[in-house]
């Protein structure tokens, strides 16, 4: 892992901790959590029988509150269909709806 020391929003120093089943930088102060990101970044257009999509509200900036499709980073060692079964299941899209209406 490759390690900051300060937390670049406000300043305090960085712990570990685990987030998503990883661990990761984190500052305790603010919450922000620090990802070792490739590039690849996934996302998923998913319908339903009416032609319907899903999308998500973006809980963070940039563009908070505003909607957008399932999307994320790959993580380093994962492959891209991976990263975009986990952002479905990281954001419980399915789980809102009959998983029938989806399927």
């Amino acid at each position: 892992m490759k390690t900051k020391v300060f937390c670049s929003f406000c300043g305090r120093r960085l712990d570990i901790d685990t987030h998503d089943r990883k661990e990761r930088q984190v500052c305790k102060a603010c919450a922000e959590i620090y990802y070792e990101n490739p590039l690849p970044a996934a996302s998923v257009i998913l319908s339903n029988h009416d032609r319907e999509i899903i999308l998500v509200k973006r809980a963070r900036e940039p563009f908070k509150n505003m909607w957008c499709l399932p999307i994320g980073f790959a993580e380093t060692g994962e492959s891209i269909e991976d990263a975009a079964l986990r952002e479905l299941r990281r954001r419980r899209a399915l789980k809102a709806r009959s998983p029938s209406l989806w399927m």
